[in-house]
């Protein structure tokens, strides 16, 4: 376990998740691992989850529970079948906490298995989850708590049940779903590609309800697979328009202003091709598919976002989601097209000419960044 991801997401948590012992404590303390919870990565909780410290495997299932990760429900069932140690705790809490079927059935498993450690927190999170009091439900935990009291704190606090966190969880959940249905795809598909197989990008920042932007292109970039930096388990922790040096980045940021995290993007195409020459060249059927794939759930990311206004990269882009060339609502000083408008998924929709990949001129953009920030002195 690396020594940063314990310092952020094991040591300040684990004595005060280990029975509950936050319920005594300042709830500032569970609100932070709340916060916590919902800003750590897929394969942060992986990581955890894979180390044999019971610390760190405690505090990834309270984490799964808090942000309401249901895809981690199976491996969590798995932990609780036989792990013996402190973060049972942890894995009850995260089924008790997530409360589907399928989390029942695993409860139930241990239930029928005959053993007794963590028996008190089964039962207490099978209460919770049915919303009534089981036989031998509310039996004591360490300092007098049961699972129940401890939502029941959680509550109180507007720890779990606060409209923000609560939508925003959400949202998560959808964004994890999508990251976990398109790992599988691509998996399926992989062998098809042969050498096309270069990975996939799904989100470019955190997933933001209501952002003032939201940013699509065509397809991710790349001659290589990039899968072993995370990007086919979860979002970045930045936002890569505010980070990234490229040439893209560098321009949507003079032009839209973004010097915030608060903005995100995805692609029409979730998989990577160096450049759509190649992409060009996959065989149309398996092409088509991954190309109708990406936009449904593309689809299903921007109704969940709901942004302010969805940036489209690229004109070609635009008409090729929208169906059409939209209304030109900004032209050039040489009354080339610059911003063509329209919905998309009822949101709205703007398309604007390639910053990096088209010849734009320093005047044009001059213009773009007028149009989209008439406040902003040139």
């Amino acid at each position: 376990m690396s020594a940063t991801i314990e310092a952020r997401l094991v040591n300040p948590f684990y004595l005060s998740l280990l029975n509950g012992n936050f319920v005594e404590e300042d709830a500032n303390i569970a609100t932070r691992a709340a916060e916590a919870a919902r800003a750590a990565s897929d394969l942060e909780i992986e990581r955890l989850l894979a180390k044999p410290d019971w610390r760190g495997r405690l505090c990834a299932a309270w984490f799964i529970g808090l942000s309401r990760r249901a895809h981690f429900v199976p491996r969590i069932g798995d932990l609780l079948a036989r792990d013996t140690t402190y973060a049972g705790q942890g894995y009850c809490a995260a089924l008790g906490l997530i409360g589907t079927q399928e989390c029942v059935g695993h409860l139930n498993f241990y239930l029928e298995s005959g053993r007794e450690d963590l028996r008190s927190w089964v039962i207490d999170a099978l209460a919770q989850i049915e919303g009534a009091t089981l036989a031998g439900a509310g039996s004591q935990h360490a300092g007098d708590r049961t699972f129940c009291g401890i939502v029941a704190f959680l509550r109180d606090h507007q720890i779990i049940s606060r409209p923000d966190l609560a939508a925003m969880s959400d949202v998560e959940a959808i964004c994890r779903e999508i990251y976990a249905e398109t790992r599988a795809h691509y998996d399926a598909v992989r062998s098809v590609l042969g050498s096309a197989a270069l990975g996939f990008r799904v989100l470019y920042g955190p997933p933001v309800v209501g952002a003032p932007y939201v940013f699509l292109g065509f397809q991710p970039g790349g001659t290589k697979d990039e899968s072993d930096e995370g990007q086919h388990n979860s979002w970045p922790d930045q936002s890569w328009y505010t980070t990234s040096n490229a040439p893209l980045a560098r321009q949507l940021r003079y032009v839209f202003g973004i010097d915030t995290v608060k903005h995100s993007g995805l692609n029409m195409v979730f998989f990577r091709a160096p450049r759509l020459t190649a992409w060009d060249r996959i065989e149309p059927s398996v092409k088509a598919e991954l190309e109708r794939f990406s936009l449904e759930r593309v689809e299903r990311l921007v109704a969940a976002l709901a942004p302010q206004h969805l940036i489209v990269i690229g004109l070609r882009t635009f008409r090729q989601l929208a169906h059409g060339d939209g209304d030109t609502v900004l032209r050039g000083k040489r009354d080339n097209r610059l911003v063509a408008q329209g919905t998309f998924g009822g949101c709205l929709t703007s398309g604007i000419v390639h910053l990096s990949g088209a010849r734009v001129s320093g005047e044009d953009r001059k213009l773009l960044r007028e149009y989209f920030n008439p406040g902003i002195l040139s």
